[in-house]
Formats: C-alpha cells, sequence, structure tokens
C-alpha cells in the first residue's frame, strides 16, 4: 500500500499522510484500528489533527519539522483527516473497502483468472 500524500496550501505544510490509506472491512462494518499520521513541515509549528467536519481535534502539539503519531481509532466511512498548522492545513483520505463488494471487477487485469 502506498500513502497518499497532501500537500498544505501555502508552505508551512510540506506533506501529510495517513497509513494506512485502504482498510477492508466485512459489509457495513467499521475499520477499527491503529492510524499512523506522519507529517513534514517547512518550519515549526503548533499542529492539530482532526477529523473532516469535527470541531474537537483527534491530536495537537507543538512539532519539529518531521513528526509522527499513531492513533487507534474507529473509520466508520471513507473519511478524511485534517492537519492544520498556524492557519493553514492539509488533507489526507482513508478508503474504506467492502468485503461482499466486488473490488476486484474495477483492478481485474487481462490475465486475471480470479
Amino acid at each position: 500500500m502506498l500513502p497518499r500524500t497532501a500537500h498544505g496550501d501555502n508552505g508551512i505544510i510540506e506533506s501529510f499522510e495517513v497509513i494506512p490509506v485502504y482498510c477492508v472491512v466485512e459489509q457495513g462494518q467499521h475499520c477499527q484500528g491503529e492510524f499512523s499520521f506522519q507529517w513534514q513541515l517547512h518550519t515549526e509549528s503548533d499542529i492539530c489533527i482532526f477529523r473532516r467536519a469535527q470541531e474537537y481535534p483527534l491530536y495537537c502539539g507543538s512539532s519539529p519539522l518531521r513528526g509522527e503519531i499513531t492513533l487507534a481509532i474507529d473509520v466508520p466511512i471513507d473519511h478524511e483527516f485534517v492537519m492544520v498548522a498556524s492557519g493553514n492545513h492539509a488533507v489526507a483520505k482513508v478508503q474504506l473497502l467492502e468485503l461482499g463488494v466486488d473490488v476486484r471487477r474495477t483492478r481485474r487485469h487481462l490475465w486475471s483468472v480470479f
């Protein structure tokens, strides 16, 4: 799995990633587990990580130029996380893939026998 990297809007946040990017669950279930948030800044800053459209942060702290934190969280649907640093923001996404829905259909290769 390769992480998707979000880039900030004005240069304080160089990159922001969430790993894993994909979470495979049984149909109708939530993704529960540990997610690693990694970032790189151009200057040291206070940062906060939020779930999209939620008022309270998952994490806030003072950050050096590079940082990482692992949090155990529940992701009910495809989800976006937002990192805010000194008024700037970057977005990283987690996509849920449900078992029972044929996730291979769009990724099938011509040589695939399944």
